[in-house]
């Protein structure tokens, strides 16, 4: 099957199933969890998608992270797919996607690695940071994940940092990389002096760390009709992450994320 023009509705529509069995699972078991970024704002604004938007996010803490992963393998419908660096070891980010078998988008950056090409949902462990040593957590952090990507033909840098890295990959497997990146990560989860939580899985220099109770203290907000679980500071995240509310993006910036092409199988 030839890969079809990019359907927005449609990826729209398929995306929120994987969101449904998701949330399924979630409160089948009372795993936590908070739609995040662009998913939140759209609930916020929209009872939905933003209109241009083409993901769905989710966000857990560290342990409610890890009982998903090991509980939802056997408890997934057929339709859908768990992907992360443990169920594929060449699955190259850093973070969880749920993929469907009812769709494949073309994603430039990994369309030859042996990994699942479905369209997806996103699945982000939050882990504790302390302010003390915040930057250089998150530096350590983000030199591995970029080791990671190295040693999977992914980063081709120049420069010192590329021959460092270089360095660093050589004598070390991707099996010895992603656990040495897994380890630096949750280094601070079992600390009870630090009080502030971080995707540092994917860390962007925008954002500052968030006081734990963002992530513990929930509620709900509609979703395409769905009830979808969120942090009770909705507003105070989103604020913080994207400013004024009532202001528009551009009309340059208001399109798809991953708008490529697509696959469907139906």
């Amino acid at each position: 099957m030839e890969f079809s023009e990019y359907n927005l509705e449609k990826v729209q529509s398929i995306i929120l199933e994987i969101f449904v069995e998701f949330d399924r699972i979630c409160r089948k078991h009372n795993i936590p969890y908070s739609i995040e970024g662009g998913t939140m704002l759209g609930a916020y604004k929209y009872k939905g998608y933003v209109p241009w938007d083409d993901d769905i996010d989710v966000v857990m803490l560290r342990d409610a992270y890890d009982r998903f992963m090991e509980i939802a393998p056997s408890e997934l419908n057929e339709k859908f797919f768990l992907q992360n660096y443990h169920t594929v070891p060449e699955f190259p980010l850093t973070w969880a996607k749920i993929c469907t078998n009812r769709a494949e988008l073309w994603e430039h950056n990994y369309e030859n690695l042996p990994i699942h090409h479905g369209l997806f949902i996103d699945i982000f462990p939050i882990d504790y940071v302390c302010e003390k040593d915040f930057v250089a957590h998150v530096r350590r952090s983000g030199f591995l994940k970029a080791c990671r990507f190295r040693k999977l033909g992914l980063l081709r840098e120049k420069g010192i940092r590329g021959i460092l890295r270089a360095l660093y990959c050589m004598p070390r497997s991707l099996q010895r990389l992603t656990e040495e990146f897994e380890k630096e990560v949750r280094k601070h989860n079992a600390d009870a002096d630090c009080t502030l939580a971080y995707e540092i899985c994917n860390p962007n220099q925008k954002f500052r760390p968030l006081p734990i109770s963002y992530y513990t203290e929930l509620s709900e907000l509609e979703f395409c009709g769905v009830r979808a679980m969120v942090s009770a500071h909705y507003k105070e995240f989103l604020e913080a992450r994207f400013g004024d509310l009532s202001k528009e993006p551009p009309i340059e910036k208001r399109k798809p994320s991953h708008g490529m092409k697509v696959k469907f199988f139906d």
